[in-house]
């Protein structure tokens, strides 16, 4: 929820700061190769992790060792990797016409990305664009039917991806003084939305409820973020650092999970760590490895999408 009030901020923002010149080719351009460079080679991954997997510890598949690792594939739900699978989550219909592909379960949100990356752009066509009526009917017509046509949980989280365009209108409107309070209150309400959230699990409410509080709650905390930042040495060290981690947490995060399912396969099946030392050892090792795997994938594929763009781009817009 989080991830979606950011992209909000970031790619609506993006759209709407010239939404009078906006072009839809070079935006498309700029968003498929931004995904596809990355999610290409990552699913082709997640196959070849899931294939080792299932020569060993096909059981995982079932849903074996969800209760115990309170992750994973779900038992009784149909675990796939079949091509079908695989070409319907390069097209980002996954929770929509096909499951997500294999081990690789927090593809789910990218289908959401990817829908409110489609439907923003166009509902701005319709408000700012220089169309005939016609068109902007037959517009509005496709926004109804994408809308129609995705679940309900993407839709109500496009109310949250939303939320990031109140950060990105709130940027230079609030004082320092002001900003201070908001990040304070921002951050105690996301705070007790996290643990309202973790109340689902015992059955007290619905899980879209939590999320609106928690989209809310860090929107009111971004705005004060973005209004009080002081820029001092100290700031731009943490900024540098912040740059260097930020710029391959999309890799990680489409190669983490099936690199996650295969290391509990292979190493800890039905074992679980304490939280002593030697566990929080193991946590530490494996996330470094899950860093630096998620760096080289970087350093591979998604630090190319430039040169990818830029050589669609001289054939595209000759």
């Amino acid at each position: 929820m989080i991830f979606f009030v950011l992209s909000g901020f970031f790619v609506g923002g993006a759209v709407m700061k010239n939404p009078h010149s906006f072009d839809l080719k070079k935006y498309a351009l700029a968003r498929l190769t931004r995904l596809w460079v990355v999610l290409i080679p990552a699913l082709l991954i997640t196959a070849i992790i899931d294939h080792f997997i299932g020569t060993y510890a096909p059981q995982v598949f079932a849903g074996f060792y969800k209760n115990l690792w309170n992750s994973g594939p779900l038992p009784g739900e149909a675990y796939s990797s079949t091509l079908l699978t695989f070409l319907g989550n390069i097209f980002f219909l996954q929770t929509t016409i096909v499951p997500v592909f294999g081990t690789n379960g927090p593809l789910w949100s990218l289908a959401n990305e990817f829908w409110y990356y489609v439907i923003f752009p166009l509902c701005m066509m319709v408000v700012t664009g220089r169309f005939s009526l016609i068109s902007k009917i037959l517009i509005g017509l496709a926004i109804l039917a994408s809308i129609g046509f995705l679940p309900l949980g993407i839709q109500y989280g496009y109310m949250i991806w939303l939320m990031g365009l109140i950060t990105f209108y709130g940027v230079g409107k609030t004082s320092l003084p002001r900003a201070r309070i908001l990040s304070a209150v921002g951050l105690a309400l996301l705070i007790l939305s996290l643990v309202y959230s973790k109340l689902k699990m015992a059955g007290y409410h619905d899980a879209i409820y939590s999320d609106i509080l928690i989209g809310a709650a860090f929107c009111v905390l971004s705005v004060g973020l973005v209004n009080g930042v002081e820029i001092s040495e100290k700031y731009l060290r943490f900024s540098r650092f912040s740059k260097l981690i930020s710029d391959f947490s999309y890799s990680l995060y489409l190669i983490h999970f099936p690199i996650v399912i295969w290391l509990g396969s292979l190493f800890y099946k039905s074992g679980k760590l304490n939280p002593d030392i030697n566990g929080f050892a193991h946590f530490g090792g494996w996330l470094a490895v899950l860093l630096a795997c998620g760096l080289l994938f970087w350093w591979i594929f998604e630090n190319r999408t430039p040169q990818v763009r830029r050589f669609l781009a001289a054939r595209m817009f000759k």
